[in-house]
């Protein structure tokens, strides 16, 4: 009988303190709701929008700072993504800092794996470059193909990739040689970053008659039977 009483207690107990364990265990796990979170709990929506307006807040005043500033905030794995559209916003202005910081080894300092897969799957990197030659895009100009070149055969795809948008966006007759080869990447991905920097030079009317004719040969090959 004693011993009856005393696993009942002790039942009671762990019913009664069970569930709010778990609340206090569910809140800390809450107090950063990513996209993930929300997809197990969609109630937390409101919770999301706040995060997303502190983010868009914090960009805000971000985008106000000298673009080489911004720029070395790019080396941050914890928050880079919010940088980025910060120097996005900049446009052209922060073109000359983000070419600088090609030839900066601090770029090329590799994520760490444990930092890497914390990452959301959408702002994911292996280094700090490949954000930098995002950020650059098309507002790379004739001069900065140098630069660019050399990379467009790095032995990693994930930086030849946004170096061959960058690259294509130029559209200067300097580039059409380089962005032929782009386009002649063994990974497909490179192949349509360079695409898509074609395209972006055709529409921002950078492109020169040479360079479209060169572009559209290539295209038009690429779908002709060959014998």
């Amino acid at each position: 009988m004693r011993w009856t009483l005393i696993i009942a207690g002790t039942l009671t107990i762990v019913l009664w303190l069970g569930p709010v364990v778990w609340r206090l265990i569910a809140q800390k796990r809450d107090r950063r709701v990513g996209f993930s979170g929300y997809v197990r709990n969609p109630l937390l929506a409101s919770k999301l929008g706040g995060v997303l307006a502190a983010r868009r807040s914090t960009e805000n005043r971000l985008v106000r700072l000298p673009p080489d500033q911004l720029v070395e905030m790019l080396l941050e794995d914890q928050h880079f993504d919010v940088v980025q559209q910060a120097i996005k916003r900049q446009g052209g202005r922060a073109a000359p800092a983000l070419v600088a910081a090609i030839g900066d080894p601090r770029y090329r300092r590799r994520t760490p794996p444990e930092v890497y897969e914390r990452m959301h799957v959408l702002a994911k990197r292996k280094e700090p470059l490949e954000t930098v030659l995002e950020c650059l895009g098309e507002h790379a100009l004739p001069e900065h193909a140098r630069v660019l070149e050399p990379l467009l055969t790095d032995a990693s795809d994930d930086i030849r990739k946004p170096a061959a948008y960058a690259y294509a966006a130029i559209g200067s007759d300097e580039v059409i040689d380089g962005t032929a080869r782009a386009m002649a990447d063994e990974d497909t991905y490179v192949v349509g970053a360079a695409m898509r920097g074609v395209i972006a030079a055709t529409e921002l009317g950078v492109a020169t008659r040479a360079f479209r004719a060169r572009m559209f040969d290539i295209v038009l090959s690429a779908f002709l039977p060959h014998d």
